[in-house]
Formats: C-alpha cells, structure tokens, sequence
C-alpha cells in the first residue's frame, strides 16, 4: 500500500487500458448521424420553400478495417508495454522491500549499539571526566593530558549523538516505508 507502489500499479493498469483500446480497434465502427436543417426560397425541383419548412436526414454508417498489419504491430506494441510497466512495478515493489529489511537491519543495530553505549561507553566517559578533572586539580596530571582525556569523552559523546542521529534517521527511513495510504 505504499504510494510509490501505487503509483507503478496505476501505470500498469493504464498500460492494460491501453492495450484493450488498441485491440478494440479491430473491431467494426458504426456510425450514426442526424443533420436538420431549412432551404428559404426555390429549390432545384422550381417548387418555393419558406424557412419554416424543415428537413432532416439520417446517416448510417459501418466501417471494416481492412488492412490490420499497422494495428498488429500497435497491440503487439501495447503488450510489449503493458509487460514493461507489470516489470516495473515488481522491480518497485522489491525496491521498498529491500529497503525496508535493509532499514529495519539497520534499527536493530543502532539499538544494540546504542543500548552499549548507554550502558557501558557513557558512565565510563562519565567517570573518566570526573577523575581527569580530579587529577587536573589535584596536580597529578598536566594540562595535555588532561586535554587528551576530556577529547576521548568528548569524542564517546559524539559517537553516542551520531548513532541517536543514524537511528532518528532510519526510523523515519521505516516510516517512510511502511507508509500506508488510508
């Protein structure tokens, strides 16, 4: 039910409109007409004619096709179509599913990885902060190594906004595809 799906099945009942029309072509036409009208004056047979005189005709008409090697070739055509778009819509279709698995993938791993991260990465970044800072303040370490350490929290930290990021994005990705029209 997803819109991009509908899209290519629309196109593909379209191209089967199509290949009716072509083929339906074959079929006789039949024409019918009815024309009215008035003559103001003398006519051909020296008789006069006022304008409130009316005359009406009836046309019918039947037409045969004849030479069909031209129509052949447009049905074969619309067919050849109507193939082309059934081929489009199940190459659509196994495109949103792919992509939907690879998507859904792609959740489970930056959960896993975020679940590690927020069990294990960040209260470590946590507690090497505190204890750099300590060292820092207390003298045991200098200034580059107290900058070195607060860089590997920082970048932990930047890791664990990346992954937030990554998943924030393939949820919409799933939702996305899972779209449903209502």
């Amino acid at each position: 039910k997803h819109p991009l799906l509908k899209i290519a099945e629309q196109q593909k009942n379209i191209a089967s409109a199509n290949t009716k029309l072509e083929k339906s072509r074959f079929l006789p036409d039949l024409s019918l007409g009815y024309s009215n009208g008035s003559i103001r004056g003398t006519g051909a047979d020296d008789i006069y004619y006022p304008s409130s005189r009316r005359f009406g005709a009836v046309v019918l008409g039947i037409g045969v096709p004849i030479f069909t090697s031209a129509q052949k070739a447009r049905v074969n055509a619309s067919i050849l179509s109507e193939k082309m778009a059934e081929n489009n819509f199940q190459i659509q279709k196994s495109t949103v599913e792919t992509e939907y698995l690879s998507a859904m993938s792609r959740f489970k791993t930056y959960n896993e990885t975020l679940k590690y991260f927020e069990e294990s990465s960040l209260p470590e970044a946590k507690k090497i902060r505190q204890s750099s800072y300590n060292q820092f303040i207390n003298g045991e370490i200098n200034y580059l190594e107290w900058v070195m350490l607060i860089n590997q929290v920082f970048t932990l930290q930047n890791n664990h906004l990346d992954l937030i990021r990554g998943l924030n994005e393939t949820i919409l990705q799933i939702n996305y595809l899972s779209h449903q029209e209502k």
